[in-house]
């Protein structure tokens, strides 16, 4: 989902398989989206709105989901599996933290228009939007 630039929002790393997106009802991901943070209090039509803007995607485990250094330009809402966030830092990798279904990522970047401070890479298979 991209606000600012809807026509030229790549896919996210590890997404460049046409076969990684999958339709998904649209009463299915808005039902998802109503019981999120920070989703929570949009109203239906807005929700269903912020709908035809995702895609639903699919990923195996180790596959990146988003880049470290990468243009904010979307996030996503985990929707089934687990995913380690990291950073790459003086020759290693740090995991911060390991996110779950339910969880927003990436966010920060699209709002501030930074580049992705962290890595997110699935851990099981995952399901986002």
């Amino acid at each position: 989902m991209n606000p600012r630039e809807p026509d030229s929002d790549d896919p996210p790393a590890g997404a460049e398989r046409v076969d990684d997106t999958v339709d998904s009802p649209v009463s299915e991901v808005s039902d998802f989206l109503a019981k999120l943070l920070p989703f929570k209090k949009l109203d239906t039509e807005i929700l269903r709105l912020i709908r035809t803007s995702m895609s639903d995607r699919r990923f195996e485990p180790g596959e990146l989901l988003m880049k470290q250094g990468d243009p904010g330009t979307s996030l996503m809402v985990v929707a089934d599996g687990d995913v380690e966030i990291g950073v790459d830092e003086e020759g290693g990798r740090y995991v911060l933290k390991r996110a779950h279904a339910g969880e927003v990522l990436g966010e920060m970047a699209l709002l501030t228009n930074e580049p992705r401070s962290a890595s997110v890479r699935a851990v099981s298979a995952v399901r986002a939007w």
